[in-house]
This record gives structure tokens, C-alpha cells and sequence, in this order.
């Protein structure tokens, strides 16, 4: 499975990393799994992405609305391009995040369950 990795720097210096996953269930339907996260450096932020179910940082934080905004505008572009009965998967992995992630559900997104993994998906018709 190929994970696309996109970065952007933040005003503060830090790093916004959005990773995109394209996973094919047994009846051939696509979804799109996003992990997004914001380090300090690109090497963290790959580093955060390979080990995120053992790690939970309760770091600074540093998302702020650029970190929101910037996100949030990659997640409409990829909602655009694609396919319909195609969908967008968000995971989190604490309760924190899904508090954050909670604002989604603005945008069409589900709180449901993917791979028996609570998430918000997001399903184009």
C-alpha cells in the first residue's frame, strides 16, 4: 500500500504532514486513509506516522488555526478529486484528537467504525 505524504511549513516553524493511504476493501470499494499531524521537523513527523499506535505525544501544541485551515483545505481538495462511492477515512488515536476532529461532521463526515477502529468517514455519492 502506497502512503502519499504531503508537508507544509507552519509561520512558527513547525511542520504539517498529511498522509494518504489508498486501502481497497474485498468488494472493491476505495477508501482514502488520512493521518495529519504537526512536529517540530519532517523526520518527526515520518517518525510519528510509522509508530503513531505506540506513541501518544502530549506535547505542546502547536496546530492553531493556520495548522486547522491548511488541513482542512487539503481535505476538501482530496474530497474533490475523488471518485464517487469512493471514501475519506480519519482515524485518531486518543480522545483529545477526537474532540478536535469533531468539527468534520460540518463537512459531511460520520462518526463509524473502519477495520472495528472508531474514525469519521466522509462517503461521496
Amino acid at each position: 500500500m502506497r502512503t502519499y505524504r504531503k508537508f507544509y511549513r507552519l509561520s512558527n516553524g513547525h511542520y504539517l504532514a498529511m498522509y494518504i493511504s489508498r486501502h481497497r476493501s474485498f468488494n472493491n470499494n476505495t477508501a482514502y486513509i488520512t493521518a495529519v499531524c504537526i512536529f517540530s521537523s519532517k523526520r518527526e513527523c515520518n517518525y510519528w506516522f510509522r509508530h503513531q499506535e505506540r506513541l501518544v505525544a502530549k506535547g505542546q501544541n502547536t496546530w492553531g488555526m493556520e495548522g486547522m485551515l491548511k488541513s482542512m483545505q487539503w481535505l476538501k481538495e482530496l474530497k474533490k478529486n475523488i471518485n464517487p462511492d469512493e471514501s475519506i477515512v480519519i482515524y485518531w488515536v486518543d480522545e483529545r484528537r477526537r474532540r478536535a476532529f469533531k468539527f468534520l461532521q460540518r463537512y459531511g463526515y460520520v462518526e463509524s467504525e473502519y477495520f472495528d477502529r472508531p474514525c469519521y468517514i466522509f462517503k461521496k455519492t
